[in-house]
């Protein structure tokens, strides 16, 4: 019984930890865009769409990292699986995306169906490269830095910024 407790323990701390870093990531998105929108004198305000958001992505991160499809190129150079899980990741990340906008808006265009023909046929293109961008930062950022700690070994990153550097000048 210990060791299922220790392991439920394990993939909720995991999931927290994703989970904030894309609060934190979506927020500053969410931030950035709130400032540009002001200098039109638009009010935005969505922080709901960035507490799904970083939920959806703390679960299915590190699902998509217990995969096969998340260890393809493990073996080979970091650069290499840290950009084909971004890649992937954010394809899978922006197909949710759209997902949910096509969900949201099939009452208002009579059903699924249309509403996707509507999203196909009438695309908000700024917006949609907007968001292919900054997940795919935001995803690179946070494959790189689980890459590194991987390589470094367990709590490797925290080890690296949070402990005394014992230096000594020549």
């Amino acid at each position: 019984m210990g060791k299922v407790v220790k392991k439920i323990k394990h993939e909720m701390t995991q999931v927290f930890r994703v989970t904030l870093y894309f609060f934190i990531a979506f927020g500053i998105i969410l931030t950035l865009k709130k400032l540009f929108l002001s200098q039109y004198n638009i009010g935005f305000y969505d922080i709901s769409g960035v507490v799904v958001g970083a939920l959806i992505m703390g679960k299915v991160v590190p699902l998509l990292d217990h995969t096969g499809l998340g260890r393809t190129f493990s073996k080979s150079y970091l650069i290499l699986n840290v950009l084909f899980k971004t890649i992937v990741y954010s394809l899978i990340a922006d197909s949710l995306y759209l997902l949910e906008h096509v969900i949201k808006a099939r009452d208002e265009h009579g059903g699924f169906v249309e509403s996707l023909s509507h999203a196909i046929e009438h695309p908000n293109t700024n917006q949609i490269l907007i968001i292919i961008l900054c997940t795919f930062v935001a995803l690179f950022i946070y494959n790189s830095f689980s890459a590194v700690n991987d390589h470094l070994g367990k709590n490797g990153l925290y080890k690296l910024f949070f402990t005394r550097r014992n230096t000594t000048e020549e």
